[in-house]
């Protein structure tokens, strides 16, 4: 009489399954930061930031992260970004969004993280040991070198930018307009 094992097919389903099992895990896990870096894309179709920081690092994960490998530790626009969704309860285009207005590095220039993707720059990132990594668990590092991204990583600095260069230009066109209508009551009369 032949004994048949059944100890091998299960110990070999079991394995299978684990197997799988931690493949669907890791594929849904990963697929999460690529749906916001699609997102990210989708927004600025036209923008070189991803560009320049796929040219200069090999990923584009650094637009937001820390690593080019992404994962936990983020630029102060990517924990932007970060606290829409985990916070704000947004959906990652939506955070993009919200994050536009916001000056998140704190460049010189006082840029828009918008105003830096539309010219190409870093809306996380600006030269120097200037910027700030945020983790998952609240801590933060400071002073921190950007990484080694293509291009410039801020716009130009504008000497009117901010609320007083708004005030001069205002004041500057105020000046002009009523010179304008000077010179034409001045021609009126004569």
């Amino acid at each position: 009489m032949k004994l048949i094992s059944t100890t091998t097919p299960k110990r070999g389903f079991t394995v299978f399954a684990l197997v799988l099992t931690f493949s669907l895990g890791l594929t849904q896990s990963a697929q999460s930061f690529p749906g916001i870096r699609n997102a990210w894309k989708a927004q600025y179709p036209t923008s070189t930031t991803d560009e320049n920081v796929l040219a200069g690092t090999g990923t584009e994960c650094q637009i937001c992260h820390q690593s080019s490998g992404g994962g936990n530790g983020w630029n102060a626009y990517g924990w932007q970004i970060r606290q829409g969704i985990v916070n704000g309860s947004l959906s990652a285009t939506d955070a993009i969004i919200a994050a536009e207005p916001i000056d998140s590095d704190l460049d010189p220039a006082a840029a828009s993280n918008l105003t830096e993707i539309n010219g190409g720059t870093q809306p996380g990132w600006t030269p120097g040991a200037n910027n700030t990594i945020y983790f998952n668990n609240g801590t933060t590092l400071v002073s921190q070198l950007p990484p080694a991204i293509s291009g410039d990583l801020d716009p130009q600095a504008v000497p009117l930018a901010g609320p007083w260069g708004h005030v001069f230009l205002l004041l500057i066109s105020s000046a002009l307009g009523l010179v304008a209508i000077r010179f034409q009551s001045l021609r009126i009369r004569a």
